[in-house]
């Protein structure tokens, strides 16, 4: 089992030892190491596995050196089990660690319970086949998983990608030359100009039902206030001023808003989607009103001054349709990646307890223990 190190004694220089202190240390099969210390307490060798015992429960790993373990991990010097074995075990049975973990702030696995964690243990030689079997299954699956990754980590960027498309007229190319415009008729203006911000104004001593951002999303959550402007069903709302700034909303029926929101009148000129579609890539419109705070605020003053191409209205409308074709194929991309790799991690799992129950063709009747 580990133990810390003085805290003085950690440093960066990577002639002591290198310390590993808990799951921020623990790679993908080796230890990352960011810290070294210079009074090593329990160490490990380059033939242990290591597994977190606090907090984190397992993440098994090999040790390729000697570490400094602290209180977060623990070492495992294998005797009579293959240590690449022994990994797959404590992947396999990482609720062991959990259902046995004690702690109020922290869970943490004592080692009387490590100890005697159980381990189905067929022949080293069968050992060996299904470690080896697992690594290859498991090294095509983890290169299918990258690629899939990769899929549903760059939805952001085609998404930016197909709206900047958009806003430089890009995507309606084909559309103006069957309807004879060009970029000329494009009009270069600022949202102060298109669109109007409506603040709410005081009603002192009346009781309004008011539209909150729950309720907007379809959740009713009844609320009373004091003050608020009335707007009817149907009028595009904004959220001026909370952790969901940014966000344009359509009223659902007839009621106040409170000083979190502003109304948005919007000219006759500029169709409503487009609008909100390109106000969802300004992300500039937005700020925190205290130094080191994280809730955003618009500001009004760069909202009126920010620049926009405004291009004909029934090219706006056509911009509109494109952009809800292409994001939605996009949006059910990402679903489909994301649920190809849940798919793969509970493949991955089945996997494993097949192997622990002896059903993936590695046995050999005539070996023993």
């Amino acid at each position: 089992m580990g133990q810390s190190p003085k805290g003085d004694s950690t440093t960066n220089n990577s002639k002591y030892t290198p310390l590993i202190g808990g799951a921020a240390d623990i790679g993908a099969l080796f230890p990352k190491i960011s810290r070294y210390t210079k009074t090593p307490t329990k160490l490990s060798s380059s033939d242990d596995i290591i597994i977190c015992v606090r907090a984190t429960l397992g993440k098994p790993i090999f040790s390729n050196g000697v570490y400094c373990l602290g209180r977060g991990v623990a070492a495992i010097r294998p005797r009579t089990v293959l240590k690449e074995f022994l990994r797959y075990a404590f992947i396999n049975f990482k609720q062991y660690l959990y259902d046995n973990a004690a702690g109020s702030t922290f869970l943490q696995i004592p080692s009387a319970k490590l100890k005697i964690f159980p381990i189905p243990l067929p022949p080293l030689e069968e050992q060996k086949r299904i470690a080896a079997l697992l690594d290859s299954l498991f090294e095509k699956l983890d290169a299918a998983k990258n690629i899939v990754q990769k899929i549903s980590d760059g939805y952001e960027l085609r998404r930016a990608a197909i709206l900047y498309r958009a806003f430089t007229g890009k995507l309606t190319e084909n559309f103006r030359a069957e309807h004879a415009l060009t970029l000329d008729d494009w009009q270069e203006k600022t949202l102060g100009e298109i669109c109007k911000l409506v603040q709410g104004e005081k009603l002192l001593g009346k009781n309004f039902p008011y539209l909150e951002v729950k309720y907007l999303r379809g959740v009713k959550v009844a609320k009373i206030v004091d003050s608020g402007k009335f707007i009817s069903a149907g009028t595009k709302i904004i959220l001026v001023d909370g952790e969901n700034s940014s966000e344009i909303f359509t009223a659902p029926e007839d009621g106040y808003l409170g000083s979190t929101f502003r109304a948005l009148q919007i000219a006759d000129n500029v169709d409503a989607d487009y609008f909100q579609y390109f106000v969802s890539t300004k992300k500039e419109l937005y700020h925190s009103k205290k130094r080191g705070s994280a809730i955003p605020h618009l500001d009004k003053k760069i909202f009126n001054s920010t620049p926009i191409n405004l291009p004909p209205l029934e090219e706006q409308k056509e911009i509109v349709c494109i952009l809800e074709k292409l994001l939605t194929n996009e949006q059910r991309t990402k679903g489909i990646a994301e649920n190809f790799l849940h798919q793969i991690d509970t493949l991955k799992k089945n996997i494993l307890a097949r192997a622990f129950r002896g059903e993936l063709g590695t046995n050999n009747p005539n070996e023993s223990v």
